[in-house]
């Protein structure tokens, strides 16, 4: 269990349990912190695979396709609840044939309330 401080300098306890953090502090209040993972992935395929790949990357429900070029450069974005989800997700494109390699360049965790309230 570890002790962190909240945004009014408040001690609080955090467990840990999946991708649901039970947040406590002294007074017993409890909330629950549900993740969102935001990456950013690049695939380098060969060119002559380039439109197979960006339809088997599509089919995925946690994965957008953002752009590609010629050379065979695909960025896709990943939005999961989870940390694992994200490298199953490398795994399944990396299997792909064609697939050169997937760099995960940038990743994010937030919780959704706080996402919520960005935009609104």
């Amino acid at each position: 269990m570890k002790v962190r401080l909240d945004c009014y300098g408040r001690h609080k306890k955090v467990k840990p349990l999946n991708n649901d953090f039970r947040v406590k502090d002294f007074s017993g209040f409890v909330m629950s912190k549900i993740e969102v993972h935001i990456s950013s992935l690049v695939v380098r395929a060969q060119p002559n695979y380039l439109d197979t790949l960006i339809k088997q990357i599509s089919t995925f429900d946690e994965a957008e396709v953002y752009g590609s070029n010629s050379e065979g450069k695909i960025v896709v974005v990943v939005e999961t609840s989870q940390q694992t989800f994200v490298s199953e997700v490398i795994d399944k494109i990396n299997a792909f044939e064609g697939v050169l390699s997937v760099s995960l360049i940038y990743h994010q965790v937030d919780d959704q309330k706080s996402l919520a309230r960005e935009c609104v």
